[in-house]
């Protein structure tokens, strides 16, 4: 599942930026949205679009970065 969001400042959700962004400003941020959902956002944008996606597949996601594929 995954589902577009138009504002994520309306998410009921604490924001997390990635401890690898150090300083800088442009990285993205992610959330838990219940149990099993992640969201995503640009960090520059707060009340921008956000995507939801199954922790399953955020996991896949960062697998892939890790592995290189």
């Amino acid at each position: 599942m995954s589902k577009n969001i138009s504002d994520a400042s309306a998410l009921d959700a604490i924001w997390v930026k990635s401890s690898y962004s150090g300083g800088n400003s442009d990285c993205l941020e992610t959330a838990e949205v219940g149990a099993a959902h992640v969201a995503i956002r640009d960090s520059k944008r707060p009340v921008g679009p956000a995507l939801v996606i199954g922790r399953a597949v955020m996991q896949d996601f960062v697998d892939g970065l890790r592995s290189g594929a």
